[in-house]
């Protein structure tokens, strides 16, 4: 069996990183979230609310195994209810396609010595966000779970729509939406051009990389603002994770920041992490100016064409907009499930099934609250 050591640090991590990586990049779909890029920028920008519990797992030097945790407490006021151990990465940033890492052909031994550790780590609920459905994590504890006492919460799903790129524009555009791509040519291709000089720049310069995120969040902001709405960019510790992962991506040549300048000032900003035939389409900000002229599907279509012949498969992330499939993505989902056990545990489970009275029959609502006091 391998051997387990259970980090607590960022520098603990990163001492690591450059194994764990290599481990990632051996995976069967590697993902920014996997890499220690993100979860080193995670960790040292939300370490003071979440303590870092990283599970790697040894042959000898080697590793061969490891799943990136982070511990908290939940409160009610000032009194710790529980603990509550979740995927480092997500909380806050959308961190996506989550999961642990295993060694090719030693999966079973190494995710079942993993789970031992985590089954000692004192926490009442686990959560597993933004899994896909081949989910190593949420496949063991599918399996395995019941038989240690493990109380499952329904998945919800999020939509996270992927474009599969053929390797030439004509045919990616014979899959569109038939409207859509009349539309593109006849219209949204050719409206910046009609007000404004047009640039589409593909190129990250690590002298201005830190001006150009700031841009990225001062084009969001505006936008979100012109709607009486703050925007997530108006969160600090947001803003510092972007940056430090974007500083962290670049550094490898990994990390694709993506303009469209009209009249010489930047209207679209959008920034991606290329992971060998996948690209994670990760931030974007369009301007008013730009959302008017339809800057945004310009930049949007010469950013593909820029992929084209190097990547297979476009992440467009979060959000089941209308728009992704009408450039022919196909619907790719995540689950987010909660699992929970002890005393305290099926408690939580309880109250949280009869917490929402629209969700559910009020006589089950209630049954529930009932079961709960009755565990008290």
């Amino acid at each position: 069996m391998p051997q387990i050591q259970i980090l607590r640090s960022v520098e603990e991590f990163e001492s690591i990183g450059d194994q764990w990586n290599d481990l990632a990049m051996r995976q069967p779909r590697v993902t920014p979230s996997l890499r220690s890029e993100w979860i080193a920028s995670w960790m040292r920008t939300y370490g003071e609310r979440f303590s870092p519990l990283v599970i790697a797992a040894l042959s000898g030097s080697r590793l061969v195994g490891g799943i990136a945790f982070s511990l908290s407490p939940r409160m009610v006021g000032p009194v710790p209810i529980f603990c509550e151990l979740r995927f480092a990465g997500v909380y806050g940033v959308r961190g996506i396609y989550t999961d642990c890492l295993l060694d090719p052909g030693e999966e079973s031994r190494v995710l079942q010595a993993m789970f031992d550790t985590v089954c000692q780590c004192g926490w009442t609920k686990l959560r597993l966000e933004h899994v896909q459905a081949e989910s190593r994590c949420l496949g063991w504890v599918n399996r395995y779970g019941p038989a240690r006492g493990f109380l499952l919460g329904e998945p919800h799903t999020t939509d996270c729509p992927v474009l599969h790129l053929p390797g030439d524009m004509p045919t990616l555009e014979a899959g569109m939406d038939p409207f859509f791509r009349k539309m593109l040519h006849s219209r949204d291709l050719k409206a910046p051009a009609k007000k404004h000089a047009v640039t589409c720049l593909f190129q990250v310069d690590p002298d201005t990389l830190e001006r150009d995120i700031g841009l990225l969040y001062e084009i969001h902001t505006q936008r979100w603002n012109s709607q009486g709405r703050a925007g997530e960019f108006a969160d600090r510790h947001r803003r510092e994770f972007y940056l430090r992962m974007a500083r962290e991506f670049q550094r490898d040549g990994k990390l694709v920041l993506s303009q469209v300048l009209l009249d010489g000032e930047p209207h679209v900003l959008s920034i991606g992490v290329l992971l060998d035939e996948d690209f994670f389409a990760l931030q974007l900000a369009c301007s008013d100016v730009g959302l008017a002229c339809k800057a945004g599907t310009y930049h949007l279509y010469h950013l593909l064409g820029h992929l084209m012949g190097r990547v297979k498969r476009f992440h467009f992330m979060a959000g089941g907009d209308a728009y992704k499939y009408k450039w022919g993505a196909q619907k790719h989902v995540v689950y987010d499930v909660h699992v929970w056990r002890g005393v305290r545990g099926r408690i939580g489970k309880l109250l949280q099934n009869g917490k929402d009275v629209l969700r559910f029959p009020l006589k089950r609502a209630t049954s529930s609250a009932k079961e709960a006091r009755a565990l008290l």
